[in-house]
């Protein structure tokens, strides 16, 4: 039975990663063994798959390279979602002096702006890297046609590397879901709208002049709830205190909380306000334009490339410019029910067989 390794370095619970457990299901369904190889806590994810696909797979909590390169198995195929996983399989190459898997796909999920940033030898490293990593591949896969040009643009050794396209989107299963949530739901009684924000709660994402114009619409109840990691929650804790209506949330939540969540609340927000080029281009990336839309939740977005027009064109909600989002919430909450039945032509499977057919044929001829 051919065999693939996920390999996702990230720390973040396995299950924040829509992409990652869609691509575990796919392949088991085309009969293939999974593996992963992660650093990220992987109890609710295993909740998650034993319960909508019972997968089984082998775990390895390996973060670094040094651990990849102690991985004895030879896989038909190895998966990389994050730059850092890149970046820790070409190292792993390095000491073990072999490839892990016949083929290499990169599922893209970010774009290293970051190692674009400066001219510092930290960056440096980064790039020549990541540069290294990325002619090694085979295959890549990524949201939309606008980010694999912005990902050329940095990186052009990929130009002439088979690709194929698809949307950080969800599949057609019936996910867990909570019956209640106790702060969450003291959260929503108290709301006449509840605004919903899910994602980083940090600097890139989330800028003080948004903020502040929130703290301007008391009438509505705005609820942050994510990660942080560079101590920006605990500013923002501090410095909207004495604005009931604004309401920050880290704690750990399984998917069928964040499920409840979504699904209780009237608006989802998914404003990527940043000047950071893999931030602002987030296009079909954005994992949390898809979970409103699978809940089919109205969203407020700022003016990105691509998703302005899903949204305009399909009558999906609003798209904010700054001093308006509460016209915006208004529009939003007098235009009645939203029923996004164009999802479906965004489903991940239809896309992701089209980079199953690839990779086979890849294996095949070597």
């Amino acid at each position: 039975m051919p065999s693939v390794l996920h390999i996702l370095t990230d720390d973040r619970g396995l299950d924040t990663f829509p992409s990652v457990y869609n691509a575990l299901c796919l392949w088991k369904k085309q009969g293939w063994d999974n593996d992963i190889a992660t650093a990220g806590d992987c109890s609710d994810f295993n909740q998650f798959i034993d319960t909508v696909h019972p997968l089984n797979p082998t775990i390895f909590l390996l973060p670094t390279a040094w651990g990849l390169s102690h991985i004895e198995k030879h896989y038909d195929l190895i998966i990389t979602y994050d730059p850092k996983d890149l970046e820790s399989v070409y190292i792993a190459r390095l000491l073990s002096g072999r490839k892990l898997g016949k083929k290499h796909l990169h599922h893209s999920l970010e774009i290293p702006s970051y190692a674009f940033e400066s001219k510092d030898l930290f960056r440096l490293i980064h790039r020549l890297l990541l540069r290294k990593a990325l002619s090694d591949i085979d295959l890549l896969a990524i949201q939309d046609r606008f980010r694999y040009k912005i990902l050329c643009d940095y990186f052009p050794d990929i130009v002439n590397k088979p690709f194929s396209i698809v949307p950080n989107s969800y599949l057609d299963v019936i996910e867990p879901m909570a019956e209640k949530l106790s702060w969450f739901d003291e959260v929503r009684k108290d709301a006449d709208a509840l605004i919903l924000y899910i994602g980083g709660i940090e600097r890139w994402a989330l800028s003080n002049e948004l903020l502040d114009e929130i703290a301007t619409l008391p009438m509505y109840t705005f609820l942050f709830s994510g990660w942080s990691r560079d101590g920006y929650y605990d500013e923002l804790v501090k410095k909207y205190a004495r604005h009931g209506h604004m309401v920050f949330d880290i704690k750990k939540k399984s998917l069928a909380d964040l499920n409840y969540m979504v699904s209780q609340s009237d608006i989802g927000m998914a404003i990527y306000d940043c000047s950071d080029c893999n931030c602002f281009n987030m296009g079909l990336s954005s994992g949390k334009f898809f979970k409103y839309i699978q809940h089919n939740k109205p969203l407020i977005i700022n003016d990105i490339p691509f998703l302005n027009k899903l949204v305009t064109q399909n009558g999906m909600g609003a798209v904010y410019s700054r001093g308006n989002l509460g016209r915006n919430i208004s529009f939003i909450m007098q235009s009645g029910e939203y029923t996004q039945s164009f999802r479906n032509k965004l489903g991940y499977e239809p896309f992701y067989k089209n980079t199953i057919k690839q990779v086979i044929k890849l294996v095949g001829e070597s």
